[in-house]
């Protein structure tokens, strides 16, 4: 077991490691031959992917995210977005953060249209966690996990990559109940390619005023790392309420309506019973893009309440890797 084990880490830190200018190895087909689904049917289906369980060698267990959206006869599409999750997974091979995701590389053998293979998370995502642990009478702390969940926000940012999609649903909870953002990066690729209209479909509850309503002269206009800081309100409100945002209005235009006349949730009263929390998430969906804090205050300001750094910190992809072999 462990000889193969070093096998696959091998790759991996070689992978990681590659010397800038040379080819990146995240072609699973090539690289590794034992990658194969265990489920036949999706376990989970999202709005531009559907969600295989798989496992890689040696016996890890991985998710493999199959994108949809585009028939097989538009290649030009298909190779345009072939092109830019290429590009991209060069940055995504080589993060290691203990709250962010890690991403194993590609696959094309499960359809025409390319799969990301990542690590499978057993927990789910932050709010079934939350959901599943306190029906067992267990207390979460979710300041905590909130802490964590910016943390790993401005990791990303700190390494020039957008979210884009930020919020529960693509935050998972690993085995050691560490929370990890996932998807990054992903849906600003998707909206580039024209394969979704997700910006005006299904994300609008978490989507800052400004990328629903650019100006006349930006007919697509690109996500930021401010929008991503809009957006992380909005999951701060998913972690205590475990309600979507808006979770009262039922259909996208009244909330496309209501962010662009400056209205916002209600806070929870766990958040508005914390002033300096309260104000955190007020300056986090600031309509001004340029008002709001970056993903490093966020951090600072957090810890100061918490009075620590976030949950378990250390680990990475690969100490993730061994927990599932040990």
């Amino acid at each position: 077991m462990f000889e193969t084990f070093n096998r696959f880490q091998s790759r991996l830190a070689q992978q990681r490691h590659t010397p800038s200018g040379a080819e990146y190895h995240i072609d699973l087909d090539a690289c590794h031959r034992n990658l194969r689904k265990t489920t036949q049917f999706p376990y989970a289906i999202g709005q531009y992917a559907d969600l295989y369980r798989g496992t890689l060698e040696p016996e890890v267990e991985v998710a493999i995210k199959v994108i949809r959206g585009v028939s097989a006869d538009r290649t030009d599409l298909i190779s345009k977005l072939n092109k830019s999750l290429t590009e991209q997974a060069k940055k995504w091979c080589l993060l290691n953060h203990p709250n962010v995701g890690e991403f194993l590389g590609f696959s094309h053998a499960f359809g025409y249209m390319p799969a990301m293979v990542l690590l499978y998370y057993c927990n789910g995502n932050i709010v079934k966690y939350i959901q599943d642990r306190e029906s067992q009478g267990v207390t979460v702390d979710r300041l905590a996990l909130t802490l964590d969940v910016a943390k790993g926000l401005e990791y990303l940012h700190s390494q020039d990559i957008i979210h884009g999609d930020l919020r529960a649903a693509n935050i998972l909870v690993d085995d050691s109940e560490k929370p990890r953002i996932c998807d990054f990066g992903l849906l600003p690729i998707i909206e580039q390619s024209k394969l979704s209209s997700a910006k005006t479909a299904g994300n609008c509850r978490w989507m800052a005023p400004e990328i629903m309503n650019p100006p006349d002269e930006e007919e697509s206009p690109p996500f930021t790392k401010a929008s991503d800081i809009y957006a992380f309100s909005m999951t701060t409100l998913e972690i205590f309420t475990l309600k979507t945002p808006f979770h009262k209005r039922k259909d996208d235009s009244s909330i496309i309506f209501a962010v662009l006349k400056d209205i916002r949730p209600e806070l929870p009263k766990e958040i508005a019973q914390n002033p300096p929390l309260t104000q955190i998430v007020k300056d986090c969906w600031d309509r001004d893009p340029t008002k709001r804090p970056s993903a490093q205050t966020v951090v600072q300001r957090l810890q100061k309440i918490t009075g620590h750094t976030g949950s378990r910190d250390g680990g990475g992809w690969m100490s993730s890797i061994l927990q599932k072999l040990i």
